[in-house]
């Protein structure tokens, strides 16, 4: 009797073994799992801070770009109302400051002589070179985030 009861008890202790084993197991199982999802949770709110940095970075940049334009349209005086300035002629014997005109001949052969700034005649050609001009900047801007963007990603990889 004394034998059966012994192995009844060793029978009992490893089933109490396999069962916590088992529930350590599981317990393992589980918390691996919480950990991927919480490492996956913490790398989306890191990207998700990082992408908010950056635009945010891109807007104050875009608003301090647009201030300054602002401001020196508001300085700079008006291209119709300025004047020819009288040339300078030094009426001394010293160094002589005039051109030459072997380089103004270059210049031309080369394409790069004097060139003309010429104001639209018309306000069709005044519209037009308008909107050729802000299609112009919104591709450049456009290019420049895209590639802000690209080298931003690029380093943070690194």
């Amino acid at each position: 009797m004394a034998e059966k009861n012994n192995n009844n008890k060793s029978m009992l202790l490893a089933l109490l073994f396999f069962v916590g084993a088992g529930a350590l197991l599981l317990l393992s199982l589980s918390a691996e799992e919480t950990a991927k999802k919480s490492s996956q949770l913490h790398t989306q709110q890191y990207e998700d801070r990082v992408n908010s940095h950056l635009m945010l970075t891109n807007q104050k940049m875009e608003l301090q770009r647009q201030r300054a334009i602002v401001d020196n349209n508001s300085y700079a005086p008006d291209y119709y109302d300025t004047k020819a300035g009288q040339a300078y002629h030094n009426n001394t014997n010293g160094v002589d400051l005039s051109t030459e005109a072997h380089a103004a001949d270059v210049a031309k052969e080369l394409g790069r002589g004097e060139r003309e700034a010429r104001a639209p005649e018309t306000p069709h050609e005044l519209i037009q070179s308008e909107i050729f001009n802000d299609q112009q900047y919104s591709e450049y801007t456009q290019a420049y985030k895209e590639e802000y963007a690209r080298k931003f990603i690029e380093n943070a990889a690194r």
